[in-house]
């Protein structure tokens, strides 16, 4: 069916239109890199909340080498740690604070350095750090290098914790 001239140009410029709208949306900026390691950071302990070892496991790298308790493991020995961990149930909330990332170099960065505090608390209502009765939690500093994998995914490919003082950090004296 031909359109009248003047339905053409409104339906030319309605579809030159949607292009620009299709371009500046599809090559906007995405998130920062630090801001992608933070939220991944945090879906991986929203997952461990939620015991689901398929979701922690998704920020560890099939490259992963680390440190685990003063023995180098890779990813089998990680997810087996975890499963544990999980499963004996002797916290149900994480707490993430004091997440540094340091960004490798170059414009477009595809590692970074990130050290955080991680606090394993159990308890009923615990909202914030202040709700955490020190007795009843365990604090980790982890030190660990990630990289971008699979595009923009950015997973663990080391890692290390050691144990910390929680009443530091949750402002216990």
């Amino acid at each position: 069916m031909d359109l009248p001239s003047g339905r053409k140009s409104i339906a030319a410029l309605a579809l030159a239109g949607a292009v620009v709208v299709i371009v500046v949306f599809a090559t906007r900026p995405t998130e920062k890199p630090t801001e992608q390691i933070k939220a991944a950071l945090s879906e991986a302990a929203r997952a461990a909340e939620n015991q689901d070892l398929g979701g922690v496991m998704e920020i560890v790298s099939q490259d992963f080498r680390g440190d685990l308790g003063g023995e180098q493991a890779g990813r089998s020995a990680v997810q087996g740690f975890l499963f544990l961990q999980l499963r004996r149930g002797a916290w149900n909330k994480v707490f993430l604070t004091d997440v540094d990332v340091e960004l490798g170099p170059g414009p477009d960065v595809t590692s970074a350095d990130v050290t955080a505090h991680v606090v394993l608390a159990s308890g009923a209502n615990l909202k914030t750090l202040a709700d955490v009765v020190p007795e009843r939690a365990g604090t980790y500093k982890i030190t660990m290098t990630m990289q971008k994998e699979d595009g923009d995914e950015w997973r663990a490919t080391s890692a290390k914790y050691t144990a910390t003082d929680v009443k530091s950090l949750i402002g216990v004296p």
